[in-house]
């Protein structure tokens, strides 16, 4: 019995150490860039932020980011989506002087259905509106963000995708560690695909897309992980998000435990159904010639590294070929933390927050039946509390 289980598990495990290995080396064989030295057209821009409750951070958000629009731009250009709202979040907006979109569809709650709504408002009725941004309601923006992304877009970009960082990764050890992962997952791996010239997918915080790109793809996207499913449908529809490795966002570790939980079994039981819904449907088109779909296919089949690592735990038990596989994906992990630490972390300190890793994997193994309750279609958006 043992043996079938560890085939399985090896079998499960080897698209996703495949794309680590080819993520890994192409982004260790990128040069580093520098951020251009030129001004984007900052022209049409608008910047769109969902927010849900967020009084206690928004007035904070507002006033970083409206210190840092381009010269040409005011509050103005800055759209609030006060989506489903008990608190005060809208009035604290517009008092900042921001249009805000004031949402009370119960129905319909969550980032995606509020990007829609926004997206739709700003097509029909700002006719000068060419390029969004989209923001976290607790965003920071490193120094330049805008002026890349920008210039990205001048270069023909539909669609672009920022690197995403943790605000605060000396916080403590959950920080640390966190922000080791998303150097990994939020960096190094959409490196890799701009490196071979892939779709870098969508991270749901700093993104940006062209007035073509929506009027071709309208964000129908209503996941709990909108981001992820609004990526599939570009990719269907033949787009291309370039990622921009010199624009930063940065936003703050989840505060507890219990926010980390929430935040979890949200993003991991939504890739989950993702899983179900979509990896069928991308081997299939993979089938039929178009290779275009091969990465997203591979992207989508790559659990989380800690569950990842898990099934690669189980294939080296069996013994045999699955005992092989195992030991080349613990190697490949192994190489792909080491660059996300140096190629796209800080080194050494990024490393430090493995001590903690152990105790991480066994959290989440411990969530695996909440995120597959929460990989339901009937499973609800839920907020993450964010940092005081």
């Amino acid at each position: 019995m043992l043996e079938y289980v560890s085939a399985a598990a090896a079998a499960a495990a080897l698209p996703g150490t495949i794309e680590l290995a080819v993520l890994t080396a192409a982004a260790a064989a990128t040069r580093p860039r520098r951020a251009p030295n030129r001004t984007g057209d900052a022209a049409g821009l608008r910047i769109v932020i969902p927010a849900h409750d967020e009084a206690e951070v928004i007035e904070g958000t507002l006033d970083h980011l409206l210190g840092r629009l381009p010269a040409p731009l005011g509050a103005r250009c800055v759209l609030v989506v006060a989506d489903n709202c008990s608190d005060d979040t809208a009035e604290l907006a517009r008092a900042k002087g921001v249009r805000v979109l004031e949402r009370h569809v119960k129905g319909a709650r969550g980032k995606g259905h509020a990007l829609d709504e926004a997206f739709t408002q700003l097509l029909e009725h700002d006719p000068d509106a060419e390029r969004f941004i989209v923001l976290d309601a607790d965003a920071r923006l490193g120094p330049g963000t805008l002026d890349a992304l920008l210039a990205a877009f001048d270069d023909g970009a539909h669609a672009v995708q920022a690197s995403y960082r943790v605000a605060d990764p000396d916080r403590d050890a959950r920080s640390g560690l966190l922000n080791l992962a998303w150097s990994c997952f939020n960096h190094l791996r959409p490196l890799g695909r701009e490196r071979l010239g892939l779709s870098v997918g969508i991270l749901g915080n700093g993104f940006g897309l062209t007035r073509d790109a929506l009027a071709a793809v309208p964000y129908r996207a209503g996941s709990v992980v909108e981001d992820l499913e609004y990526h599939l449908r570009l990719v269907e529809a033949g787009m291309r998000v370039r990622f921009v490795p010199t624009a930063r966002v940065l936003a703050a570790a989840a505060p507890s435990s219990s926010a980390e939980r929430t935040q979890r079994v949200r993003w991991e039981g939504g890739r989950l159904r993702m899983i179900v819904d979509h990896l069928p449907k991308l081997i299939g088109q993979v089938a039929r010639g178009r290779l275009r779909f091969v990465e997203p296919a591979l992207e989508l089949a790559l659990l989380p590294l800690a569950l990842h690592a898990a099934l690669l735990a189980v294939a080296v038990i069996g013994g045999g070929w699955p005992a092989l596989v195992g030991a080349v994906g613990f190697a490949v992990v192994a190489a792909h933390v080491l660059a996300g630490a140096f190629v796209a972390g800080r080194g050494t300190r990024d490393l430090a927050a493995l001590a903690f890793a152990p105790a991480h994997v066994a959290r989440k193994l411990a969530l695996v039946p909440a995120i597959v309750r929460g990989s339901s279609r009937n499973a609800g958006w839920k907020r993450t509390d964010r940092a005081a």
